[in-house]
């Protein structure tokens, strides 16, 4: 038995059948995570790889998406003690609210709340942060942004910011909070940002040093060209109402990103 070998027999009670399947997926995640903890890297682009988990031959839904992403995450990024408290892709925390303050004054932060206890209660150092904007909980040095949802489904709204180049920053996404049990799904944020707009974009903005992106530039030039911004705020004037016009646009890689514009019209 070769050294390779010794490894996966040490490893082999991780996997569903007692043994890697080399064409599953999950499987191979096992084991470049099991690598990575040796200090052992397996070269790939990471263009390819978000090609394999969103790519839209496979087909797969946006929850199944999240969790191959998830995977991703554990098997290439450094979480820190975010894994002491979540030690694997995809995690339920059994009676959540138990882990809510009691005297909790503002009921929309609950999930945040949770996640915060949960994390101490986890042997992990975790500090709220009630009004921070792309910033809810910290766990372990380790900035999180919490996007929640009730039923079993993947929230993406992103109204007060967006998914950063930062390989320190996670997203933590909740699902089922009507449920006495919450799944949870922690996920870089620099590869949702280069999965969303795409490694040519994004590398093009690193060799600009953050100076924006040409082709990025393109998509945006070509997006605001399907507006009819004049006429969707007269429309809300004098209808009262949103204008029947085109209000967003999509960029990115394969369109993944939908620019929204909404009108506030407030008296003085």
């Amino acid at each position: 038995m070769n050294i390779f070998e010794k490894f996966l027999n040490n490893i082999s009670y991780k996997f569903p059948k007692g043994y890697p399947d080399l064409n599953n997926e999950q499987d191979i995640l096992i084991i470049e995570s099991e690598l990575k903890e040796l200090g052992i890297y397996l070269e790939e682009s990471l263009e390819s790889t978000i090609k394999d988990v969103t790519g839209k031959e496979k087909k797969l839904t946006k929850l199944q998406t999240f969790t191959d992403l998830a995977a991703l995450t554990y098997a290439q990024y450094d979480l820190g003690d975010i894994k002491k408290v979540f030690p694997n892709p995809v995690n339920t925390i059994q009676g959540w609210r138990n882990y809510v303050d009691q005297k909790l004054s503002n009921k929309g932060r609950e999930v945040e709340n949770c996640i915060k206890n949960y994390s101490i209660e986890n042997g992990v150092e975790a500090k709220e942060i009630p009004k921070g904007k792309g910033e809810d909980v910290i766990i372990g040095g380790k900035t999180t942004e919490i996007k929640s949802t009730q039923s079993n489904k993947i929230n993406t709204q992103l109204q007060t910011s967006f998914y950063t180049n930062n390989p320190d920053k996670f997203y933590i996404f909740v699902s089922n909070t009507t449920s006495d049990n919450i799944d949870v799904r922690v996920v870089s944020s620099q590869l949702l940002y280069r999965a969303a707009l795409g490694d040519e974009i994004v590398d093009e903005i690193e060799s600009k040093k953050g100076q924006g992106s040409d082709i990025l530039s393109q998509q945006l030039d070509d997006g605001l060209k399907t507006l009819n911004i004049k006429n969707f705020i007269m429309s809300s004037l004098l209808t009262g109402k949103t204008s029947e016009e085109s209000k967003s646009f999509f960029i990115g890689k394969d369109n993944n990103v939908r620019v929204r514009f909404v009108i506030y019209v407030e008296p003085k």
